[in-house]
């Protein structure tokens, strides 16, 4: 929230107490969250500690983002794979993220309550609420947040969504889209979202119930609606018939080279490309894959910290 914001609503407050429900909590000089409202938070960094060995990178890898803070990809040295996103602390506890080349703030939803000075509790994805750990640094205009042990992947999954978003929104020239070019190149990443598809498909991924071919295809118009690339307005019955002959396609295939093959099949038909652009569909579509083989593999839960460094506009 801004400050013009919040004086409105101090304002209200002041004026009709009994209707808005606001008390003296709301004084930004006495409420430890008044900060928090006060900025527009831009991502500076964001930086992952990892247990053991790194079974697959991350959109935080040093390495992937060391060649995006180089220049090697022909774009400007970026600061963060996030560079470009928005946070805004919201007044109602709400974390709110605006993602490089979206128009307006989105609700990933995702809360926070600040407990004093030092400490804040948050909700990611409607998770339980966890601790972190924060602080200002005045002088650069910086908030830092630490994640109690234990929370790394479920912040992790936070920063997936932004990137996730990011690729939809249509920023392909951020820091955010050339990471993920790095990434979705990387052999063991093009491997394991080739195998993940086709266990799939196959019934082979004991937390994805899949039985048969159209249990298949419905999983895959979940994929579609859930990444937003089908317009919410297509029913199902208009969808299934477009969808079951590729994943007839598919259970032919073997598992190298299925994504490529699922992504070519869809870019063939006129659902997927009625709300995004077929560049922008190629990219978020093998992001989501890979964000769902983390999901479903547990490999967030190798995050033992995630540390987010956030600037404000002085």
């Amino acid at each position: 929230m801004t400050k013009l914001s919040w004086l409105l609503c101090t304002g209200l407050c002041l004026l009709a107490p009994s209707l808005s429900g606001c008390d003296d909590s709301l004084d930004a000089s006495d409420d430890p969250s008044g900060p928090f409202w006060d900025s527009e938070w831009t991502f500076r960094a964001t930086t992952a500690g990892i247990d053991g060995a790194e079974p697959l990178p991350l959109p935080t890898d040093l390495t992937l983002l060391e060649r995006v803070r180089s220049g090697e990809d022909g774009g400007p040295p970026a600061s963060d794979v996030l560079e470009g996103a928005v946070l805004i602390f919201e007044i109602d506890g709400r974390i709110r993220v605006q993602p490089a080349g979206a128009e307006v703030p989105e609700d990933f939803l995702s809360n926070y309550r600040v407990i004093d000075g030092s400490l804040l509790r948050a909700s990611i994805r409607k998770s339980t609420w966890f601790p972190s750990s924060y602080s200002f640094n005045d002088v650069d205009h910086t908030l830092l947040i630490q994640p109690e042990a234990g929370a790394g992947g479920t912040v992790m999954g936070l920063v997936l969504d932004i990137v996730e978003r990011t690729l939809f929104s249509g920023a392909l020239n951020s820091p955010t889209a050339r990471v993920s070019v790095f990434l979705l190149q990387d052999p063991r990443v093009v491997a394991r979202t080739d195998g993940f598809l086709h266990d799939v498909i196959h019934g082979r991924v004991e937390s994805i119930p899949v039985q048969n071919s159209d249990d298949a295809t419905t999983w895959i118009i979940g994929l579609l609606r859930q990444t937003g690339v089908v317009a919410a307005d297509v029913p199902d019955a208009t969808l299934r018939p477009a969808i079951a002959p590729i994943v007839d396609d598919l259970l032919l295939l073997e598992s190298e080279g299925i994504t490529q093959a699922l992504l070519d099949r869809l870019l063939a038909t006129d659902l997927v490309t009625q709300v995004i652009a077929p560049d922008r569909v190629a990219r978020v579509l093998p992001f989501a894959l890979y964000h769902r083989v983390l999901d479903s593999d547990q490999l967030l839960a190798s995050v033992r910290s995630l540390d987010i460094l956030l600037v404000s506009s002085p």
